[in-house]
């Protein structure tokens, strides 16, 4: 007997402000005193990165999804609640890392094509995943 049919897209809800997250190029790059590098993140990023993780557990289990080693498109909408000014890619790192912990996907590299958008509205992200199509893979 086969098991359950394995959906081809996975649609994940993120609440709360999803630039919580952010983390900036001067974040990235720390030097200990040794000399060593380290990633330096905000604190928010942990704590956000934990929210996409929960989210995306609960929307894989719901919806039944795995995508495994396959190529991933993703599309990303940010909803922010003003009009401030917000870089775009702040929050992308926290969403894929959590995705990835998830295990959405095995690695974040499997991220073939990226689509992010900001719209006006409740604070929240909305991510979809969909297998790689054949004539995407071409373009």
């Amino acid at each position: 007997m086969r098991g359950p049919a394995l959906a081809v897209r996975l649609l994940v809800t993120i609440p709360g402000n999803p630039w919580a997250g952010r983390i900036n190029a001067r974040d990235r790059a720390a030097v200990k005193r040794d000399g060593t590098p380290y990633n330096r993140k905000r604190p928010g990023f942990a704590a956000y990165q934990e929210q996409v993780r929960l989210a995306a557990l609960q929307a894989r289990r719901a919806q039944q999804v795995a995508f495994g080693l396959d190529l991933v498109e993703v599309w990303i909408s940010l909803w922010v609640p003003d009009r401030r000014r917000r870089d775009i890619d702040g929050p992308i790192k926290a969403l894929l890392d959590g995705l990835t912990v998830a295990e959405v996907w095995a690695d974040d590299q499997q991220v073939w094509a990226l689509h992010v958008r900001k719209h006006l509205g409740a604070a929240r992200a909305t991510v979809r995943v969909a297998r790689l199509t054949e004539r995407a893979r071409a373009c």
